[in-house]
């Protein structure tokens, strides 16, 4: 790699980490507006994009603790927000669904945020979301790899 790129890379990174903890701020703005707990939009929306997920898996993926990842759990199916169901192939695994309720509330949530993830890419063509999407799953990609 050359001074160039080298110089370039950190950059990136350092442009990306300061757009994380702006991400980060203004989640919490839009879930106080909301007064649902941010982090509990994003655990829903994990679960509906992996139905069946293991809660060792949700765990891994949200890394958190298995204990942690069950008191979550928890609070989620006692508020009949998703519903845990033996594996059919190991009894031992627990697999986690969305709820009619959860499904209905996490769409509900959606559409509250949506104006405001509007007006946070409001300075970027439609293109210019589309590119930085791609790049953006590329990256995430490498992490998940």
């Amino acid at each position: 790699m050359t001074s160039k790129n080298n110089e370039l890379s950190t950059e990136l990174y350092e442009s990306l980490a300061r757009l994380s903890h702006c991400l980060h701020h203004f989640s919490h703005q839009t879930s106080r507006s909301s007064g649902f707990p941010q982090e509990k939009r994003r655990d829903l929306r994990f679960i509906a994009a992996n139905p069946g997920l293991s809660q060792k898996e949700l765990a891994n993926k949200l890394a958190i603790k298995p204990a942690s990842a069950t008191v979550k759990i928890q609070k989620m199916v006692t508020e009949g927000l998703i519903s845990k169901r033996k594996d059919s192939k190991d009894a031992r695994v627990t697999n986690l669904y969305l709820t009619e309720d959860g499904q209905v509330l996490l769409s509900q949530l959606n559409r509250e945020a949506q104006p405001n993830f509007a007006e946070l890419f409001s300075n970027l063509s439609e293109s210019e979301q589309s590119t930085m999407l791609e790049l953006s799953q590329k990256i995430n990609q490498k992490f998940h790899s």
